[in-house]
């Protein structure tokens, strides 16, 4: 039904309906615990990490995850514009690091991005958070500005590339 019609769709949307109605058809976890996310802060990503993807298969285990699944580190930084640093920089120093799963990578494109290569630099390149975008710390207990970076920790034996 989500697919009858006349209405456009792209290729990348039936390969993700495919391939999670397939993970789901296939899951070999049939009682699927609660598992409450854990806040990193990045003085232990290996560890964290591997954590974070144990927890993942405690929920997600088929043959798609083993196939198309990797993990990405995404990390916040606090840049509050109210306590000013010795060295110039903004924030009180707090950092968020999660590691979340993927099954497919949506890279941005720009004139300038001749290459994959370039798609990839462009989407692990540190966010500016600002204004409506403004990330809440726990530290300074308010919105505030952030930076956000994408890193790929862990790709999947075949990644799939989604050009946006």
């Amino acid at each position: 039904p989500q697919f009858a019609g006349y209405d456009q769709h792209d290729c990348q949307e039936l390969l993700a309906f495919l391939l999670d109605g397939i993970h789901e058809d296939l899951n070999r976890v049939k009682k699927r615990p609660y598992i409450e996310d854990k806040d990193c802060d990045g003085t232990n990503d290996t560890s964290d990490s591997m954590d974070a993807w144990e927890n993942y298969l405690k929920r997600n285990k088929s043959i798609v995850v083993d196939l198309f699944q990797g993990q990405l580190r995404n990390t916040m930084k606090c840049c509050n514009t109210k306590i000013q640093n010795a060295d110039g920089s903004t924030g009180c120093g707090h950092r968020n690091v999660k590691f979340d799963s993927f099954m497919y990578l949506s890279l941005p494109m720009q004139d300038d991005c001749q290459t994959l290569d370039d798609c990839l630099e462009l989407f692990c390149t540190v966010e500016h958070l600002t204004g409506a975008n403004q990330w809440y710390c726990s530290k300074c207990k308010e919105h505030v500005d952030a930076t956000k970076k994408f890193d790929l920790w862990m790709l999947p034996p075949i990644l799939v590339v989604h050009l946006k």
